[in-house]
């Protein structure tokens, strides 16, 4: 049993030290970019930070958001929507969630970025099932499924299972 915990503590060891030396490179690569390319960078960077520290999720998404917005590049506009919705939604705020969730979507539908519609919905279904509304979870998991299904993304269908239970 000590074993097993030593052996866990320094893989989270090891994956701290990279995802800490991945933060670094990227903080740096900002410096030299221009705006357009910092705004897919600022998305690495809250990509990174989501499940660890939301509030920095939440203020590169937000960075990424504003800047995407300025030099109207609408795929990385939607990839910062759909990371802010999920900084909203670990931090508890279901309403404001489901708003920029929503509105990702629908600028994801619009533009037809076939490929980021099911991740939306998917991220939709885990807003519903952090607030416990099961039924509308399920209902937006189902959609995910459906489209990674169709486009055998076999990884994401594999997920979106485990979610459904």
């Amino acid at each position: 049993m000590k074993k097993i915990i030593i052996v866990l503590f320094l893989i989270l060891v090891v994956s701290f030290v990279f995802a800490s030396a991945e933060s670094d490179s990227l903080i740096a690569k900002l410096k030299s970019e221009s705006e357009s390319e910092k705004a897919v960078t600022l998305l690495d960077l809250a990509q990174i930070y989501l499940y660890r520290n939301t509030d920095s999720a939440l203020e590169y998404s937000k960075q990424s958001l504003e800047l995407s917005r300025k030099h109207k590049v609408e795929r990385t506009e939607c990839k910062a929507l759909k990371i802010i919705g999920s900084a909203y939604s670990q931090m508890q705020e279901f309403q404001e969630a489901e708003e920029i969730l929503f509105e990702g979507l629908q600028l994801a539908i619009e533009r037809k970025f076939e490929d980021i519609i099911p991740e939306f919905n998917f991220r939709l279904g885990n807003n519903y099932e952090y607030s416990f509304n099961y039924e509308k979870a399920l209902k937006y998991y189902i959609l995910a499924e459906q489209a990674w299904t169709k486009s055998d993304q076999l990884v994401d269908v594999a997920g979106i299972n485990k979610s459904i239970g």
